[in-house]
C-alpha cells in the first residue's frame, strides 16, 4: 500500500473518531443485585484483660454468742485491697434481710471485715439473734 494511501486512511479514521456525537443522559439506576455469599470468618480478637471475679458464699446458723466469722483466702485481701461484701440474716432461710455494715445503734446486727493485714482475714457478723441464719458474700 503506497504511503499516500496509508496517510489518507489514517486521516479518515481520525476524522471519524473526532466526529463522534455527545453522550446521552445517564439512564435510571437498575435494581439491586442479590446479596453475595457470606465472607470467611475473621481471625479471633485479642485476649481481653483479666475480668474473672472470685466469690465466697459463707452460710451457717448464728451460735449462742450472736455472732460469727468466716475466714477469707489471702487473695481476697492481697495487695492492700478489700473485697466487696454483703451480709444477710434470716429466721427461716426463706426471707433474707440485708445487714448494714454501719449500724444505726450499737445493738443492731452488722457485718464487716476483720483481720485485714493479718493472716486471718474474715467477714464477721455480730448482734444477731442466736439460732438465726447468716449468709455472707465476698467478691474480689
Amino acid at each position: 500500500m503506497p504511503r499516500s494511501t496509508r496517510v489518507l486512511a489514517m486521516m479518515l479514521v481520525s476524522i471519524a473518531m473526532a466526529c463522534k456525537g455527545a453522550d446521552g443522559a445517564t439512564g435510571p439506576t437498575g435494581p439491586a443485585g442479590p446479596q453475595g455469599p457470606q465472607g470467611p470468618v475473621g481471625p479471633p480478637g485479642p485476649v481481653g484483660p483479666p475480668g474473672a471475679l472470685n466469690r465466697a458464699d459463707l452460710t451457717g446458723a448464728v451460735p449462742a454468742t450472736g455472732g460469727s466469722s468466716a475466714g477469707l483466702p489471702a487473695a481476697a485481701v492481697a495487695n492492700g485491697r478489700v473485697p466487696v461484701i454483703a451480709c444477710y440474716i434470716s429466721s427461716d432461710q426463706k426471707t433474707w434481710l440485708a445487714v448494714a455494715q454501719t449500724p444505726s445503734v450499737s445493738t443492731a446486727p452488722f457485718c464487716g471485715l476483720t483481720g485485714i493485714g493479718t493472716t486471718t482475714p474474715a467477714i464477721t457478723i455480730i448482734n444477731v439473734t442466736p439460732g438465726w441464719f447468716f449468709y455472707m458474700i465476698a467478691v474480689w
